[in-house]
């Protein structure tokens, strides 16, 4: 930890094995030790595990202590049989027992957890304004292999963003991102008052152009490969390692660990999907190389045996990829970077919570998918602020014309108990309005809850984690939907605008359930039907248009796409675990 000073460090040591001998410290002082422990571990690669592990468990250590004691509520009020969540799902792992539970998990899954390192400025700073970012561990665990080892990259200093440069910055963008959308057009504006808006507008587009760019440029750089989920024809994948074997055997290296045979193995597929020019892939391949064989120049011949095997191996689905993202990473759009734009990918704040969502619903999980097998019991609530009339048009009537089956409250304000009868009863949930829903109903109801539907959240803000401040944890919507057993939640990380957002609604819902008795909605005249909010056929529409696609995962890429806008394709995220439809034979 050369970023540390020794006597800095000895005393911080010294508080350390003070604060052992208390039991029930705060999940922010209990984060802050835990990573301090796993960074004396960086340079020692036979503690590796042990590291890990206690990045593991640095993730929101205050939220499984909050199910915990939900859990023993239940228990003392013998309403254990309500609660999805079982406490021992949620405790601490051994090296032994987190290896147990990675294997336990589908063999489809590839999950990457991204935590920040330890800073000394975290105890010191004041407001969450000061806080620094010292770098990140990339931690890689492939699921449902009992010999699989999980393994840790971190990013250096130089790498990562500091609040005393890039991430002051970064963090004042994505601000303005926030902000901006929120600002309505009005029709008592100005011309030049519009124009200026929109000239904004565009400006905010090209602020998460470069912020995207720098996140997979100057910080995951070469490491971005490590994010490529499995590839869905496992023939495929066991070609790769044996190329990759075959690379090692060539050039004397059969002793490597498996560490570096999986490094290598993530690098030769990013070769295969990668549409980066050639200068770029060398400057990577260099970065994964030096790393691995820091000794040895292999650079030209990984690129002469690449060159022999690279084209010939066919560019295939990939299986879902879930992130186990850090509260003070979240805010960044990592979906939108090359390597996830397009792959299956959703969000999860501990590996903890990911095993505990697992449990919950293993009997319903088949390849890798909770499946949902009924498509029809599904529940709306639109425009319960009753201030979106136009957008509450457009979508009642999407549901009148696409999913007539379902039924829900419009233009009225929910009561509690309304709003929690329409989320525990059907097995999609649907909110369109203002934020989460959570002033129609509050969280604490809602974490007592037991949601085994699938939640949309199609609302400002919706799934973002709220700073408390520099010495509390993140808060938000979605850990209280997660404990509560919600299997995925789709939802905004921050504001975006009514019709980009209904533009997405109806692609993703129409795109996920199909309807054959219906022309689909790809073909439906779309300027009509934001105008207006009528549906009409669009007769000028092509049949090749039409896309269904069961995985809601690869249903949300497509939908989002449909987007008109980056800054709001950006905010939509997934958090939980992959979900699909039950596919019905002909």
């Amino acid at each position: 930890m050369n970023y540390i000073d020794k006597e800095v460090e000895d005393d911080i040591t010294n508080i350390l094995e003070e604060l052992q001998n208390i039991r029930c410290l705060s999940g922010s002082t209990l984060q802050k030790q835990l990573r301090f422990k796993a960074g004396r571990l960086i340079d020692k690669s036979q503690d590796e595990l042990t590291m890990i592990l206690h990045l593991v468990e640095s993730h929101m250590p205050g939220l499984k202590i909050r199910a915990e004691i939900e859990c023993d509520s239940n228990i003392y009020e013998g309403k254990e049989d309500n609660c999805i969540m079982q406490k021992d799902y949620l405790k601490s792992f051994s090296s032994d027992i987190l290896l147990q539970k990675i294997a336990e998990l589908p063999k489809e899954w590839m999950l990457i957890q991204m935590t920040p390192q330890f800073s000394c400025n975290e105890i010191l700073a004041i407001n969450s304004d000061e806080l620094t970012l010292n770098g990140v561990h990339l931690t890689v665990f492939n699921c449902g292999q009992k010999d699989a080892v999980p393994y840790c990259i971190t990013l250096p200093k130089g790498n990562a963003f500091s609040i005393r440069g890039d991430m002051k910055r970064l963090k004042a963008n994505l601000k303005e991102i926030y902000s901006f959308p929120h600002k309505k057009v009005t029709e008592n504006m100005s011309l030049k008052s519009k124009k200026m808006y929109h000239r904004r507008r565009l400006e905010m587009e090209d602020v998460l152009e470069c912020l995207v760019k720098e996140i997979e440029d100057s910080w995951l750089g070469a490491w971005k490969c490590l994010f490529i989920g499995k590839f869905v024809d496992e023939s495929v994948e066991a070609k790769i390692l044996k190329l990759v074997k075959k690379f090692l055997d060539e050039n004397s290296l059969q002793s490597s660990t498996k560490k570096i045979q999986n490094i290598l193995f993530q690098a030769a597929k990013a070769l295969i999907i990668s549409d980066s020019d050639e200068s770029t892939i060398d400057k990577y391949n260099a970065t994964i190389l030096e790393y691995c064989f820091p000794d040895k120049n292999l650079i030209d011949s990984w690129k002469v045996f690449w060159n022999q095997y690279s084209n010939k191996l066919p560019k295939i689905e990939r299986q879902p990829v879930v992130l186990i993202v850090d509260e003070a990473l979240d805010s960044f759009p990592w979906e939108m970077i090359s390597t996830l734009d397009g792959q299956p990918s959703s969000r999860i704040s501990s590996l903890h919570l990911l095993y505990a969502l697992y449990k919950a619903h293993k009997d319903t999980i088949v390849d890798g998918y909770k499946i949902i097998s009924d498509p029809c019991n599904g529940k709306f609530i639109l425009n319960p602020g009753l201030d979106l009339q136009l957008m509450e048009k457009r979508l009642n009537n999407f549901f009148k014309y696409w999913l007539p089956e379902w039924n829900g409250i419009v233009g009225e304000t929910p009561t509690s108990k309304e709003f929690i009868e329409a989320l525990t009863s059907a097995g999609i949930f649907c909110y369109s309005g203002h934020g989460s829903g959570a002033q129609y109903c509050s969280l604490e109801k809602i974490q007592k809850e037991k949601i085994d539907s699938v939640v949309l959240l199609f609302g400002c803000g919706s799934t973002q984690l709220v700073e408390q401040g520099p010495s509390i944890e993140m808060y938000g919507t979605s850990q209280l939907y997660s404990l509560a057993g919600c299997p995925c939640l789709i939802g905004m990380l921050w504001v975006v605008t009514d019709i980009d957002t209904d533009v997405l609604t109806t692609n993703l819902l129409s795109m996920w359930i199909p309807n054959a008795h219906k022309t689909p909605w790809q073909l439906i005249d779309e300027k009509e039907w934001i105008d207006k909010g009528t549906v009409t056929t669009n007769e000028k529409g092509s049949l090749n248009e039409i896309q269904n696609e069961p995985d809601l995962l690869k249903a949300l890429c497509l939908a989002k796409n449909k987007m008109k806008h980056n800054c709001n394709k950006a905010a939509v995220i997934a958090r939980g675990i992959p979900v699909k439809l039950k596919v019905k034979n002909p």
